[in-house]
């Protein structure tokens, strides 16, 4: 038996649609997966290395960010005095990144001189506001963040 749609009905179903997909969107939203966070790594192989690259990974961790779920690292590792540095600098740079973390100067100064608007964690910088990348340790302020010696910036 067919049914009579009449003009009525069917405005009354495109009433009931039109309420429903605002309704409908935000659960599309959460099905859409959410892309990793993407960071740099560049530091010197060194003795000192490994318990700065795990005091970056514990707070890493601590923050909820967990490698190959919600963060991917990109790590470039050179030995000191390496003609390596500039051009692994340069690959990182280019890379769809939202920052990087520098373990010393030297990589903190490749970096800039590729892209001066990447932002930047300088994990060890004596010299910071010398070298440009604070106006002031009390505040820096731009893109750079780091530590002295003995002041954080």
């Amino acid at each position: 038996m067919a049914r009579d749609y009449s003009r009525r009905w069917f405005v009354s179903r495109l009433g009931l649609l039109r309420w429903a997909f605002p309704c409908a969107l935000p659960l599309t939203a959460l099905a859409r997966p959410v892309r990793p966070r993407r960071i740099g790594l560049i530091a010197f192989l060194s003795p000192g290395l490994s318990p700065l690259v795990a005091a970056f990974e514990d707070e890493m961790r601590r923050l909820g960010y967990v490698e190959r779920k919600n963060v991917v690292i990109e790590r470039r590792l050179s030995r000191p005095n390496s003609p390596d540095l500039a051009e692994q600098a340069a690959e990182l740079v280019h890379m769809d990144l939202e920052l990087i973390m520098a373990g010393a100067l030297p990589q903190a100064l490749e970096v800039r001189k590729d892209n001066p608007a990447m932002p930047m964690v300088i994990a060890t910088c004596p010299g910071i506001v010398s070298n440009g990348f604070a106006r002031s340790v009390e505040h820096p302020g731009g893109i750079y963040t780091g530590s002295t010696s003995s002041h954080r910036a």
